[in-house]
């Protein structure tokens, strides 16, 4: 949800191209045991771990499932919170997100454009107080999150969230203490506040200007170092803003063979608003 700690994707020398293709030729084994043909979109390195996306398509080009392949060695990798520093509401000056682009074919007919890897080493407000990563799915471009400056804190209507998520504003809070910079507006499932409920993995909704314009995985580090398969359920929604492609299911598959998570949407669903 915020970001403590996130790295901006480097160019592609020689030896980060070379670890890339390596990468994504060890996920094949998983990644092709869905239907349809695999194209490779972007990658950028993270803690000395490459991050790809992909997506699998059917032969008239329709986008059957498209996700990013999260190495264990980036998980492992990620740095402890310095010590001090207490866990922060919103990210820090000089914020730069990691963003890794989706295939042509994703970005021009699904719901998803680019992801942002982001790693917060000491969690943050209200029930996220652990180490944990944030993976914003977004639908617009990384050039149009970096010009999200909260000046805009126009609410999306009622008919625009989910059921069973909580509002974008706090009962009793201001929209301005509410927005992200270089993020916009968080909606929870009112399941994390529950009492009791201790935070392990969850699925945001988050919006900017009045719009959908991310879904968000977050994700605990003592989940993914148990290299075990889970899935979390998506956002029921009723409209997404524009005419697009939504993905209504979502899968975090561990692959032994090439010691890494596939972050996977499918079950596209054709959306009109």
């Amino acid at each position: 949800m915020h970001t403590t700690h996130t790295v901006r994707s480097s160019g592609r020398s020689a030896v980060s191209l070379l670890l890339s293709l390596c990468l994504f030729s060890s996920a094949l084994t998983l990644a092709q045991t869905g239907p349809g043909q695999l194209v490779q979109g972007n990658s950028g390195t993270m803690f000395g771990a490459t991050v790809t996306t992909w997506a699998r398509l059917a032969p008239d080009g329709t986008v059957l499932s498209a996700g990013a392949t999260l190495p264990m060695a980036l998980i492992e990798h990620a740095p402890a919170m310095p010590e001090g520093m207490a866990p922060m509401a919103g990210p820090p000056a000089g914020y730069v997100p990691f963003a890794v682009d989706f295939p042509t074919a994703v970005k021009a007919t699904t719901f998803l454009d680019h992801v942002d890897v982001g790693w917060i080493a000491g969690g943050h407000p209200p029930v996220y107080l652990v180490p944990h990563f944030d993976l914003h799915f977004f639908t617009v471009s990384a050039q149009a999150v970096q010009a999200i400056d909260c000046k805009d804190l126009s609410q999306a209507s009622p008919a625009q969230l989910a059921p069973h998520y909580l509002p974008l504003v706090p009962p009793n809070a201001q929209p301005a203490e509410a927005c992200r910079p270089f993020m916009g507006f968080h909606s929870l499932p009112m399941t994390d506040l529950a009492p009791g409920k201790k935070f392990d993995k969850t699925m945001l909704a988050v919006y900017y200007a009045g719009q959908l314009n991310a879904i968000e995985p977050m994700i605990t580090r003592d989940t993914l170092m148990k290299k075990q398969s889970f899935s979390l359920p998506m956002p029921v929604l009723a409209m997404v803003g524009k005419a697009t492609r939504f993905p209504t299911h979502f899968e975090a598959v561990f692959d032994p063979a090439s010691d890494a998570y596939q972050l996977t949407f499918s079950a596209f669903v054709k959306k009109t608003r």
